[in-house]
């Protein structure tokens, strides 16, 4: 299956008083891999900046660092991108017991190997938690294979948590998460990276959209009304492969990677400093919507890509 999106992602802070300079780095831009491709991508802000640049990060995401050199009581950020994705065909996956898994990173002897184990350590958002490791092991019996027991684990996630946007923010610890077993896809990712790390397993954050409507007769997906979070885990041969805990799905075409990193602090869609005593109010507001293959083509062919 291929699919064509168009995707604007707008955030907006509105201040109580005025702002005299900001400066922000945005990781807005989706990635292209090997089954998802950027055709064009804009940024437009309000009030208008003096021009922008971009850079590649140690994880291969792309940033982008702007200036709001005026005085503003708002401040308008909107990317807007086109991407075609393309679905993983899962007869090509090859599945394999996770403890050969775990033993292939303890001792890595390929460049994909060695570049997969930094994933196996806690991180400044992730740490190693004991219950985290229970909820895993629970799920990655003896023999098990890999894919069919980080299915297991993300369906436990699933299952078990409770989708509940105010029961935590940006700044929860996984404890607190594990604790109450509520909160959002950030939280369930972060949960499950800390219990697959804590079996010796290569796992990393991802962060990225979900498709805005839903197919005909199908429910709404949790998370696509704003940028969306799952977890990948690395298999040797087959690379890393994404589990979607917070609607219990392997994402076959509605996911759309932005970044990927070891957790939330990694790839944070927009964060910055500015000058000013006041603490602004955040709405973020994310429209995806699928468009045929010739119109995504049209339009990518009058966009340049900054």
């Amino acid at each position: 299956m291929s699919i064509y999106y168009r995707i604007e992602h707008t955030t907006t802070y509105d201040y109580p008083s005025d702002i005299s300079y900001g400066q922000n780095l945005g990781c807005l831009i989706p990635r292209t891999e090997a089954l998802q491709k950027v055709l064009s991508w804009q940024l437009t802000t309000d009030p208008l900046i003096h021009g922008h640049t971009r850079h590649t990060d140690y994880f291969g995401n792309d940033q982008t660092y702007f200036a709001v050199e005026q005085r503003h009581q708002r401040l308008a950020v909107t990317s807007t991108s086109l991407v075609h994705v393309m679905q993983r065909q899962e007869s090509l996956l090859a599945d394999m017991p996770w403890e050969l898994v775990a033993k292939r990173l303890a001792e890595p002897s390929s460049e994909e190997e060695v570049l997969a184990r930094q994933f196996c350590f806690a991180s400044p958002r992730v740490e190693n938690n004991a219950q985290c490791g229970e909820i895993a092991r629970a799920c990655f019996q003896p023999g098990v294979g890999i894919l069919q027991a980080s299915t297991a684990l993300m369906a436990k996630i699933f299952e078990e948590f409770n989708y509940s946007p105010a029961a935590t923010d940006v700044d929860s610890s996984v404890a607190e998460v594990v604790k109450h077993r509520q909160g959002v896809c950030q939280d369930f990712a972060h949960v499950a990276i800390s219990g697959l790390r804590g079996l010796g397993l290569a796992a990393g954050y991802v962060s990225g959209y979900l498709e805005t409507l839903p197919a005909p007769g199908k429910p709404k997906l949790r998370g696509a009304d704003a940028s969306h979070a799952w977890f990948s885990v690395f298999i040797p041969g087959c690379g890393w492969i994404d589990f979607d805990p917070t609607n219990n799905v392997i994402p076959k075409g509605q996911h759309i990677v932005v970044a990927r990193g070891r957790d939330f602090g990694d790839v944070t869609p927009l964060k910055g400093v500015y000058l000013g005593n006041s603490v602004p109010e955040l709405s973020v507001s994310v429209d995806v919507n699928r468009i045929p293959k010739e119109k995504a083509l049209a339009l990518a062919n009058t966009v340049v890509t900054p």
